[in-house]
């Protein structure tokens, strides 16, 4: 029954994501059917190579461990971002209160939680990755409502994201050192992680954690480039008034 609902809840959970993402972004109509196409031919990708076992160790034929399939992911969100100024402009123009809202959904970090006690997920991932997980989510609470009220802390907000951008690193970290089948494994903990190279949970690692990266990465920027908005803002503003061309 836990399974079932971990399905729905991530499937509805991707789903919320592309759309906010999609909709807030200011692009066109074509890129938008681009992005979520893209989106939905990875995840189709990881879902019939899930289902086919290829990420499971003990698998017979090709196993290839999740972490490398979030590595794929991240390196072409990275090029994406390094070398496309339209994707990276795409990005940086979703409305901040959206970025940081998106980030409730990690909340359900408490499913991680339950996997452990529920002797589903070892320690130390479990319950380390859930809890920094929920805590992200439920601060995200107040400051998504803070910045659509234009009253919020930019430091506040600086220290919430640095959190939760260290705490996927962490889950990401303990996550590939307690990881079955690989040379370098530190934690031994049963029952170990194989809950996250089956379905439905592999699709947080291969899927969710690298747009969630990708997520910090832009409320950062949007972070440092504010005063220049702010100034650029307000020179237009002035400019209009006075009847001057914009510099």
């Amino acid at each position: 029954m836990l399974e079932l609902i971990n399905a729905i809840v991530l499937g509805a959970s991707l789903g919320i994501i592309v759309t906010v993402l999609t909709a807030q972004a200011d692009i066109s109509w074509n890129a938008r059917r681009w992005a979520i196409a893209g989106i939905l031919f990875w995840t189709v990708l990881v879902v019939a190579g899930a289902a086919a076992g290829h990420f499971t160790p003990g698998t017979p034929g090709i196993v290839i461990q999740p972490p490398a399939i979030f590595a794929a992911a991240a390196v072409a969100l990275s090029i994406a971002w390094f070398f496309s100024a339209q994707f990276r402009r795409a990005m940086l123009s979703i409305p901040l209160q959206a970025l940081v809202g998106l980030n409730v959904l990690r909340v359900l970090g408490v499913f991680f939680v339950a996997g452990y006690f529920m002797h589903k997920l070892a320690a130390p991932f479990g319950p380390v990755a859930g809890l920094g997980d929920t805590i992200t989510g439920l601060v995200a609470i107040p400051l998504a409502i803070s910045i659509a009220r234009g009253s919020f802390s930019k430091s506040s907000v600086a220290w919430w994201n640095a959190f939760g951008a260290l705490d996927l690193f962490t889950a990401l970290t303990l996550g590939a050192l307690s990881q079955d089948g690989v040379p370098f494994r530190v934690f031994f903990g049963e029952p170990g992680l194989t809950a996250l190279t089956q379905l439905p949970s592999v699709i947080v690692p291969t899927i969710l954690v690298p747009i969630y990266l990708l997520v910090h990465l832009t409320v950062a920027n949007r972070l440092g480039e504010a005063p220049a908005r702010q100034a650029a803002y307000a020179t237009a503003l002035l400019s209009s008034k006075s009847g001057l061309p914009a510099a």
